[in-house]
């Protein structure tokens, strides 16, 4: 400010200073502060200082002390070195910037504001070069952008810019409805916009808590007192938010508290939901679980009904897509001695390997203790359907009927060529996620049963079982009985040289004999099955196919038609030396080709079917 140019005492010099109800003494005391100055400024320590700001030069003087005073009190004093009371007095009347007011057209012209700063205020000395502008309380404008509401200028002052004074608030008269005992009314929540003071406006309450009555509950409305209104107008309804109290006797436990169905006229009580009853032990006393307040002080209580924890239920994130009959998951109610407890469900040991994997736990505290619930089964098929598939061997009917004995349900596809195509036909007729393969020259054991589970985890797994070779003692899955994933088979588009490793990325071998592969009934069809094995263990090095390629070239003599098994070895290991693609080996027209061209002289014995017509049979 412009008395900062010169030199001023210290307030702690001037408080030093007594009043002794001489004006004159207290200024030579004054004066006699100043020490070297050729002038000093003294400031009135109980004025505040910025009405000192209001000081924008000096006059012309003769020595004379200056006083500026603002509203009968002094507010500064210049003095001169020489001053002396003789030297006389110049006082000036500091006088208060007039202002200029504008309203905000926009605005209800009749509306007032509580602390309207309209003809009582002063601007700060620092502000007067802007125009000063107030706004509507947040609390009564919803928009996003702030609306003016009167602004003012100091006459003859050029304004730099805008200075923003803060909000102003309508004057309204806000009343609660005392027929609803309700404590916890947001009256800030509850304004209307600035634009609606026109009107009395009014929040009605919630009509879950009216029982049904046709006309709205007003629970809190708003009106100007600056006006008449135009009438009344609803702005919305009020859902109360009373306090909930929960039972530390039952733990940290949560409840879904609808308390929408209790009516207004409750809100004087304390409401109180009880356990339900399904929780307790018959001979158990009730217990309250949930209290809900509307007001601080309730009347009394009374009782609003029963209440049930809320309950996870999570299951293994590790478990395959499979369905389970979960039914005792959801319906089981928890007892107040298991509200501490993790209540696990395991899936049944004939799915898991005897491993113990758990399904499904209910808590309502995850940290709590475990408790065994029992075995859930998953809703996989027991009973998976057998097909029997053959093609032109001469003793499928015989071995069809073995199956039958064994299997009655079993169904035969017939005729169909292509081995994955026959495969795929068969899975288009399941009606099991998974499914049995009988090859036509299987011979079924009397110990083996279709009655196979695998585990969840290997419902997409090929498996293979042994069966018996009738020209060696080996046993392994040439041959065997086979089941096959639904679903795998469906999708398959290709496949190599064999089918089972050829359908999913999971084969699995099961070391029991399902049957004896009963493929020497002629010359050809010994011939036919012995050089395609052969053929697929000559393209395999791992040691376990060069023991079977071993046994398969000591052929039991005593077996029908072993010298077409002992011809075929050695017809497989001499083709498959010059073949890099040995997927010939499954079509069975080659096959027949080829046995023709090395042995032109021997009758096939059977007439290549070319009917791709499938039958099926019970």
């Amino acid at each position: 400010m412009f008395i900062d140019r010169f030199p001023k005492l210290r307030e702690e010099q001037v408080r030093s200073v007594e009043w002794k109800d001489d004006p004159e003494l207290y200024d030579i005391e004054l004066q006699e502060l100043i020490g070297p100055y050729a002038l000093c400024f003294v400031l009135n320590p109980e004025v505040e200082v910025k009405v000192a700001y209001y000081i924008t030069e000096i006059p012309e003087n003769q020595g004379e002390c200056i006083i500026w005073t603002y509203r009968d009190q002094w507010v500064a004093k210049l003095f001169y070195e020489d001053w002396t009371p003789e030297t006389g007095y110049i006082e000036i009347d500091i006088q208060p910037p007039q202002l200029m007011w504008r309203k905000n057209p926009d605005i209800d012209q009749s509306m007032t504001f509580i602390e309207s700063p309209f003809g009582n205020f002063e601007p700060e000395p620092w502000d007067i070069d802007y125009t000063m502008v107030w706004y509507v309380d947040p609390q009564f404008n919803p928009s996003e952008d702030k609306v003016w509401v009167m602004s003012c200028d100091v006459l003859g002052k050029q304004s730099l810019g805008i200075k923003e004074m803060g909000f102003l608030i309508p004057e309204v008269e806000v009343s609660l409805n005392p027929d609803v005992p309700y404590d916890g009314v947001d009256l800030d929540g509850a304004l209307p916009p600035y634009w609606d003071l026109a009107y009395e406006c009014a929040y009605y309450l919630d009509p879950s808590h009216c029982g049904g009555a046709e006309e709205e509950v007003w629970l809190v409305k708003v009106k100007p007192t600056y006006r008449q209104t135009k009438g009344w107008k609803w702005l919305g309804s009020i859902t109360p938010e009373p306090q909930l109290i929960y039972n530390d006797q039952l733990g940290e436990i949560n409840f879904e508290v609808d308390f929408s169905n209790i009516h207004f006229q409750d809100f004087a009580y304390e409401n109180i939901y009880y356990l339900d009853r399904k929780h307790l032990p018959e001979a158990s006393d009730d217990v309250w679980a949930v209290k809900v307040k509307f007001i601080d002080q309730p009347e009394g209580y009374t009782v609003v009904g029963n209440i049930s924890p809320t309950f996870t239920i999570e299951f293994n994130p590790d478990m395959p897509d499979i369905e389970f009959d979960i039914s005792m998951v959801n319906q089981y109610d928890m007892q107040l001695d298991e509200f501490d407890s993790v209540l696990t469900w395991y899936i049944s040991p004939n799915f898991t390997k005897n491993k113990r994997v758990w399904l499904a736990k209910k808590y309502i505290k995850q940290t709590g203790q475990e408790k065994f619930m029992g075995y859930i089964r998953p809703d996989i098929n027991e009973d998976y359907d057998v097909f029997f598939i053959s093609y032109d061997e001469p003793n499928a009917d015989e071995n069809y009927e073995r199956l039958l004995s064994k299997c009655p349900a079993a169904k035969r596809i017939k005729g169909i060529t292509g081995i994955l195509e026959a495969h795929k036909k068969a899975a288009s007729l399941a009606k099991t996620s998974m499914f049995y393969v009988v090859d036509a020259d299987c011979y079924i054991d009397n110990k083996f049963e279709f009655d196979f589970q695998p585990s969840v985890w290997d419902l997409d797994c090929v498996y293979v079982w042994h069966s018996k070779n009738p020209f060696n003692s080996s046993e392994y899955g040439y041959g065997g009985v086979k089941l096959f994933p639904t679903q795998l088979v469906k999708e398959a588009e290709t496949w190599t040289t064999d089918l089972t490793t050829s359908i999913g990325p999971k084969l699995k071998v099961i070391p029991l004999v399902s049957n004896e592969t009963r493929f020497n009934t002629s010359s050809f069809h010994t011939w036919r099955s012995v050089f395609r094995e052969v053929v697929k263990l000559s393209f395999k090095n791992d040691a376990e196919s060069q023991k079977r390629m071993r046994a398969w070239a000591n052929v039991n003599f005593d077996a029908d038609h072993a010298d077409w098994a002992a011809r075929a070895v050695e017809d497989a290991q001499s083709w498959a030396m010059k073949q890099k693609n040995i997927k010939q080996i499954n079509d069975y027209n080659f096959l027949e080709n080829y046995f023709k061209k090395l042995y032109p002289f021997k009758n096939v014995g059977h007439r290549s079917s070319k009917n791709t017509k499938s039958n099926t049979n019970n």
